[in-house]
């Protein structure tokens, strides 16, 4: 049975007066020439007409009225009905438990024991699993902080390692500035005492370049050590025997120029390579500088795992 009111949005005790407003609201709003034809509201406009049509008679209302107050009480005594059946019900399934509690053979006592110790196995597992989850959290933050540390750590060894190549580079220029001078005071046909070894065959290796009397400088291995990437060539040169000495290094890319102009362009050596030498200088973790002999040029901008030639150098 269809619930006119309802359907006028109304309750149950409306007046003449609401329900009268209230279908002329909803007629005026659902009119299908109002809403272009769409079925939707013409169907809603049809049960507008209809609940109106009941409610709206005084003699169709009141018949309406008993019969749909009978309805509802029908309703009202089934779903009395349904709880009494419900709690009976659930009065049945308890008294049942009990009895099934209190005739209970040894294998159910045994089976529910069973169950019972399977359940307090799982609760003490999760427990433990809950307790490993806390204690992993722990140290994963203490990791995150040790690697937190550790990359400070690394920045400020970066930044100890430019200002050592910096530093390295001015003592160059100043050696440079003091065979200005010391050939500026000299014959043309004379030469500075640190460039006059310069290309000889000394300390394992071939002389850079040395101080004025001779007897401290800069040698470079006399061949490559080969090629690698970047964190091999150090190694290759930690391990370089040349001359039995222990002492040789991966150059910076100041040696490198010096290498390029006084052995290379200047002497002529011919044991390099025109192609790119690593240097020990780096811009990061990922990238370090190379210098290319054959344009004469260094860069700062190489990937660590690509593989350039090594040449390996020490002080004497």
């Amino acid at each position: 049975m269809k619930d006119y009111y309802y359907m006028l949005g109304l309750e149950y005790e409306a007046t003449e007066g609401q329900i009268k407003a209230a279908y002329r609201k909803l007629a005026h709003k659902f009119h299908p020439d109002k809403n272009h034809g769409d079925k939707l509201f013409e169907e809603r406009f049809k049960d507008i007409q209809e609940a109106y049509e009941v409610l709206g008679s005084a003699d169709k209302k009141l018949d309406y009225d008993l019969k749909f107050k009978g309805l509802k009480e029908v309703k009202k005594t089934n779903l009395q009905e349904q709880e009494i059946i419900k709690k009976y019900g659930e009065e049945l399934r308890k008294k049942e438990e009990e009895i099934q509690r209190k005739y209970k053979t040894a294998a159910q006592k045994a089976a529910e024991e069973k169950e019972i110790r399977q359940k307090e196995e799982e609760a003490r597992r999760e427990e433990e699993l809950e307790k490993l989850s806390f204690e992993l959290d722990k140290y994963n933050n203490v990791l995150q902080q040790k690697e937190k540390v550790l990359n400070t750590v690394k920045e400020e060894v970066f930044k100890l390692e430019s200002e050592v190549s910096q530093l390295k580079t001015i003592i160059h220029d100043i050696d440079l500035k003091i065979v200005s001078v010391n050939n500026s005071g000299e014959s043309e046909n004379s030469e500075a005492e640190h460039y006059t070894r310069t290309g000889e065959l000394f300390g394992g290796g071939i002389i850079i370049y040395t101080n004025e009397s001779g007897e401290h400088g800069l040698v470079c291995s006399a061949e490559d050590l080969g090629k690698s990437i970047w964190g091999e060539a150090k190694g290759l040169c930690d391990n370089y025997k040349g001359g039995t000495h222990t002492d040789w290094r991966l150059p910076t890319k100041e040696e490198l120029l010096l290498i390029y102009q006084l052995l290379f362009k200047n002497k002529g050596v011919k044991s390099f390579a025109s192609k790119n030498y690593w240097s020990s200088s780096k811009n990061n973790e990922d990238v370090a500088w190379v210098f290319d002999f054959y344009t004469g040029d260094a860069y700062d901008d190489y990937n660590k795992y690509n593989a350039y030639f090594v040449r390996a150098v020490r002080a004497f």
